[in-house]
């Protein structure tokens, strides 16, 4: 009887473990200083991770186009953790390409391909505080 009792008990506590992990996610955020791109991979039960999955803005595509390499770019975002009894968000400082996710070429007046062509060759090559002038309000 009590050997049965300390089995049932280990059982209990093996199929907590093996739940608690199985809840655990990790969704790790970068984005991509130069273009705005987001990429997200996400981590289950400390261990298994997915590929980068890459969510490409008009800029990412404008730079392709031209021959220009972008891959250099990538800045941490944030990573929500999720546990079984919470949620953690952990957040970094967005670069000033952000917006650029959100927003289209019509937002900056940007009519023709040869117009958006020339604006991501200049935002590519720029510093920081050069592309947050150049994505203020025109």
């Amino acid at each position: 009887m009590k050997r049965s009792i300390t089995t049932l008990a280990l059982g209990i506590l093996l199929i907590g473990g093996v739940g608690y992990l199985a809840r655990t996610t990790d969704e790790f955020i970068e984005v991509n200083t130069m273009t705005g791109s987001i990429r997200t991979k996400m981590r289950y039960a400390y261990v298994f991770n997915t590929p980068w999955k890459v969510h490409p803005t008009w800029v990412e595509e404008s730079a392709a186009r031209q021959g220009v390499s972008t891959e250099g770019g990538w800045q941490y975002l944030s990573v929500v953790s999720e546990r079984r009894l919470s949620t953690l968000h952990e957040c970094g400082r967005a670069p000033a390409s952000y917006p650029l996710s959100k927003i289209g070429p019509d937002f900056l007046n940007l009519k023709t391909t040869d117009e958006i062509d020339h604006f991501v060759h200049d935002f590519v090559f720029a510093d920081e505080s050069k592309r947050k002038e150049m994505l203020a309000a025109p």
